[in-house]
């Protein structure tokens, strides 16, 4: 999948800066590596908008902005979707 082919599903970015000592089991915060949260608000609404939101099986990509080497050891460990109570 090509990012640039569908910018309207695009949930954001995020930077692995840091991720080296944050994975360390040994370091500050235990291996617990980096979380973060994108807002998907907007894709959702304009996804049931157009009748395109299958809930049953929402497909998440994580695609990197270039080619990681094929030494990285890069593990994603959970992606979560939840929706937030009024």
């Amino acid at each position: 999948m090509n990012p640039n082919d569908r910018p309207d599903l695009l949930a954001g970015t995020v930077g692995l800066f840091g991720l080296r000592r944050a994975s360390s089991r040994i370091g500050e915060h235990g291996g617990a590596g980096l979380s973060f949260i994108l807002d998907i608000t907007k894709i959702v609404d304009q996804l049931h908008l157009r009748q395109a939101l299958n809930t049953d099986s929402i497909r998440v990509a994580i695609i990197p902005h270039r080619p990681l080497p094929e030494e990285s050891d890069i593990t994603v460990g959970r992606v979560s979707i939840y929706r937030k109570g009024r």
